[in-house]
């Protein structure tokens, strides 16, 4: 796939090449400047990182015009984390998903730090009060 456009076009149609990997249940949606977050919900963990890795090979796939230099490929690195609400109930909505960004965050540092273009995984076993 060729993503031609302006940056925000890009940006939708990459949204929607994630999208298609989906369920129904699932949600993709942008986090930051270049962050995707993706939602999986009563998804378990071995799915989960199958889903990430297929997200990963997606994008690996896509190259994007750019004016002047031809195309420019690109790579996905993936942060996953895991919370099992059954194990570890949430008390406080607030901070169990400023705790959930930062697992993401840890795992997504720890997939770029090895170069990127990789999956890493942290899991969420303890809620802070």
């Amino acid at each position: 796939m060729v993503l031609v456009g302006g940056v925000g076009e890009s940006l939708k149609e990459l949204s929607a090449c994630i999208d298609h990997l989906l369920r129904t249940t699932d949600s993709v949606c942008r986090f930051d400047e270049h962050l995707f977050s993706v939602l999986l919900p009563g998804c378990n963990e071995e799915r989960a990182l199958e889903v990430c890795e297929r997200i990963r090979q997606e994008v690996a796939q896509v190259a994007v015009a750019v004016a002047g230099s031809g195309e420019m490929t690109l790579t996905a690195s993936v942060g996953l984390t895991t919370w099992f609400p059954k194990q570890y109930p949430a008390v406080n909505m607030e901070q169990l998903s400023r705790q959930l960004i930062n697992s993401a965050t840890a795992a997504l540092d720890k997939a770029r730090a090895r170069g990127g273009d990789a999956v890493d995984l942290a899991r969420l076993t303890t809620l802070l009060l």
